[in-house]
């Protein structure tokens, strides 16, 4: 067997998808973190999915969510392409789909999946965003859109490459940069007129 069997045969392994079903709850759960942010927070409520320029328009098997937070929190979407995946959208720019992948190689479970969903929404309702873009293109043409996440008990952070062209039109008119404030909570009914 040669090198490029074993690459072709490493391919294949990650082409297996025997239960893509399995992350079918990965909207009940997206559903259930938006309802309680929706709830606990100062936040209009719109049923739609502002894709990127670097996004190709993406089909809807459910109504999309987004949530417009009062206060410079940075506003979190959800779409949800099929049955069983769905894309967050963070911020002007950050996506990320759940499930990251759906292979046998990769073997991700719904609980890790639906705690990575919680996670990256907790973080940006704390104010843990932060996401620039870089539109000055390198001499390569290329420009770059970065991220960084602050969790209580974790950190992530990426960046990504981009034509520069695409980069300018994703920007716009927005800041090049933007380190997202904190949520406003909402203000319970039962405790206007309490004594302070």
């Amino acid at each position: 067997m040669s090198q490029f069997d074993d690459e072709e045969a490493e391919d294949d392994a990650y082409a297996t998808v025997t239960d893509e079903e399995r992350f079918a709850p990965l909207r009940t759960a997206a559903l259930g973190v938006f309802s309680d942010l929706a709830q606990l927070y100062e936040v209009t409520v719109s049923a739609t999915f502002e894709a990127s320029a670097s996004m190709s328009l993406i089909p809807h098997s459910h109504p999309p969510i987004t949530l417009i937070p009062l206060g410079g929190g940075a506003p979190l979407s959800v779409a949800f392409p099929s049955a069983v995946s769905l894309v967050l959208r963070c911020g002007w720019w950050y996506a990320d789909w759940f499930p990251s992948c759906s292979c046998d190689t990769c073997n991700l479970t719904l609980a890790h999946e639906a705690e990575r969903l919680a996670e990256v929404c907790s973080a940006v309702v704390a104010g843990g965003f932060h996401e620039a873009i870089n539109t000055a293109p390198s001499s390569y043409g290329i420009s770059q859109l970065s991220h960084a996440f602050t969790g209580p008990t974790w950190v992530g952070s990426g960046k990504t490459a981009l034509p520069a062209a695409t980069a300018a039109l994703m920007r716009g008119t927005r800041p090049a940069e933007s380190a997202w404030m904190p949520w406003v909570p909402q203000v319970r009914a039962a405790s206007i007129g309490a004594p302070v």
